[in-house]
């Protein structure tokens, strides 16, 4: 069996929500059974804003190849820093698991797929913000 590491966060989420950390740590080791992963415990990012610290220190070491991340939300609202960090995943061979969404990011593929759900999220909040 595989084994996974989580990955959470202390600070309010991108829709202006703080999702306690024990339910991020429940949501994720709950898709890591469903993936037949042998779950570690979760990192929790620090708490500053737009610090990812703790997950590009996951990505760039070798102990991890699996991590199970809560919720896409929670990766910079900057369509840049977005793709610069998951495109980091990839080229250290990591598998990126999204937990509150079920999206798998093994591939390419998979980049390009989670890019255009990422520009769709911020054209729909610009188009409220102006209605």
């Amino acid at each position: 069996m595989s084994s996974c590491v989580g990955y959470i966060f202390s600070r309010f989420s991108e829709n202006n929500f703080r999702y306690p950390q024990h339910i991020q740590n429940l949501v994720n080791r709950t898709y890591a059974k469903e993936l037949n992963f042998d779950f570690k415990l979760s990192a929790t990012e620090y708490s500053l804003e737009k610090c990812y610290i703790v997950l590009n220190n996951l990505i760039n070491t070798d102990e991890n190849k699996n991590i199970i991340i809560f919720s896409y939300n929670i990766l910079p609202d900057k369509l840049s820093d977005f793709y610069k960090i998951l495109r980091s995943s990839i080229t250290n061979n990591k598998n990126i698991y999204f937990a509150l969404e079920k999206f798998n990011l093994v591939s390419d593929l998979d980049l390009d797929q989670l890019m255009s759900i990422k520009k769709i999220n911020i054209a729909m909040e610009s188009y409220v913000k102006r209605n």
